[in-house]
This record gives structure tokens, sequence and C-alpha cells, in this order.
């Protein structure tokens, strides 16, 4: 499982990514060859995602589970 740096940096880019596209960046054409970078919806769906697991890390558990083996 990723650690929350990870977490925050997996976040970056996918925002980054987001933003290039509604910039306008959604696709090009250089010298016959052409780009397409992912989905606008499946960018969304991967931030949301992110944050999720964000959130469930910085939870006031700590991200920590409870364990029926040690009684928690």
């Amino acid at each position: 499982m990723a650690n929350l740096t990870q977490l925050n940096a997996d976040l970056a880019m996918y925002r980054a990514a987001r933003d290039a596209i509604l910039k306008g960046a959604q696709s090009y054409s250089v010298a016959g060859r052409s780009l397409t970078r992912a989905n606008l919806d499946d960018i969304e769906t991967q931030i949301a995602r992110i944050e999720a697991r964000i959130a469930r890390c910085t939870s006031t558990s700590g991200g920590l589970v409870k364990s029926p083996l040690l009684g928690g």
C-alpha cells in the first residue's frame, strides 16, 4: 500500500494532468504523429479515489486499523 507521501505525489500528478486537459492539451499532432491524454472522467475518478485514500490515512485514527487479535 502506498504511503501518504506517495499518495500526495500521485494526487499532484493527476491534478496536473487534469489541468493540462482543461487547458486544451487533451490531444495534439506533430509531423503526422499524435498524442491523446487520458480521458478526463478517468482522471477525475482517480483523483477522487486518491483523495479518499488520503482522507482514510489522515483520519483521527491516524490510518490505523483496529485489530481483533490485539483487542483493538
